[in-house]
């Protein structure tokens, strides 16, 4: 229950970020919240959750190449794909 509550403070804290820097036009970060937040809530597992994980982690490497993030273009993003996706490929 507290893992769980602690990912709920993570996410609202992410959003609020994010509604921040969108508010601010501060959005050179805006790939790695989004990735942060696709993490955290892949770790509650419910089919919810990693329907918007998913998302999340898409909008991410959107928003990275948008901004021309080499770090994300060279295949970083690829631990991030969504778990049952990389077990399929092999």
């Amino acid at each position: 229950m507290a893992k769980s509550a602690r990912s709920a403070d993570g996410i609202a804290t992410i959003d609020d970020m994010l509604a921040r820097g969108q508010a601010r036009d501060e959005r050179w970060y805006f790939a790695e919240l989004l990735r942060i937040k696709g993490e955290l809530l892949r770790k509650e597992s419910s089919q919810q959750s990693l329907s918007v994980a998913e998302q999340c982690f898409g909008e991410a490497l959107d928003v990275a190449r948008l901004q021309g993030a080499l770090f994300w273009s060279s295949g970083r993003a690829e631990p991030f794909a969504p778990e049952d996706a990389a077990g399929s490929q092999g």
